[in-house]
């Protein structure tokens, strides 16, 4: 979690908001990991800090909003990732792979501003509330543009919907059969990394084996699946 330092403003100083900032994600995380996610509201989180409701409110809109910051650092890195690779890779396979990508180099500090402990922590966050997951994959800024720019589809297209919804569903998956119990010293970046190339795996496996007429073998497959894979 945030480093956050007690001192007034000054040459080197981190801004006051900021450490405001920090100590509110800080607050959430704490009681979220604590006492669980329906526990955690915006009155305990602002008392735990020592500031009011309103000065939350001048910081975040929700507590969501509070404990989606988590996975900011890895949203940008997914974005900057999905920008390298080729164009010709269909957009759902890119979006699973630059996912991939991204969690397989944060053990070598390849991904600024995460590390092993906070990754460990924001997917523990994420597994003890499901509400956070789907807003959580749609953290990244470059998605949108990455299914438009590889499917020719814009915002409120259907196939462009279809992505997302198809995305956000293997993202939630990532952590969804991961219990209470689960043991949080075995989640490593390399897991949630296996993690979505098996799920997009699963995913690509069951569309492959779709036919257009039931009970027909389909030898011909529609060419929108080639937004899946290859």
């Amino acid at each position: 979690m945030a480093d956050v330092s007690q001192h007034s403003d000054g040459p080197g100083r981190i801004p006051k908001s900021a450490r405001t900032r920090a100590r509110l994600v800080d607050a959430a995380v704490g009681l979220c990991l604590s006492r669980g996610y329906e526990y955690t509201t915006v009155e305990r989180i602002s008392a735990a800090t020592g500031v009011s409701p309103r000065t939350f409110a001048r910081h975040f809109s929700s507590k969501d909003e509070v404990l989606l910051t988590l996975v900011d650092g890895l949203a940008d890195a997914v974005s900057a990732e999905l920008m390298k690779m080729d164009a010709g890779v269909p957009a759902l396979q890119a979006l699973c792979d630059a996912h991939a990508a991204v969690f397989r180099r944060i053990r070598s500090g390849g991904v600024p501003d995460v590390t092993v402990d906070n990754m460990v922590i924001t997917m523990v966050v994420l597994n003890s509330a499901p509400e956070l997951r789907v807003p959580a994959a749609m953290r990244c800024a470059g998605m949108s543009e990455a299914i438009t720019a590889r499917s020719g589809s814009g915002p409120g297209e259907r196939e462009h919907e279809l992505i997302t919804a198809v995305f956000t569903a293997i993202s939630a998956s990532v952590c969804g059969d991961l219990d209470a119990d689960f043991n949080p010293a075995l989640m490593t970046p390399e897991l949630v990394a296996d993690r979505y190339e098996d799920a997009f795996r699963q995913f690509a496996e069951l569309v492959d084996g779709l036919t257009t007429e039931p009970g027909l073998p389909d030898s011909d497959p529609p060419q929108a699946r080639a937004w899946v894979t290859d």
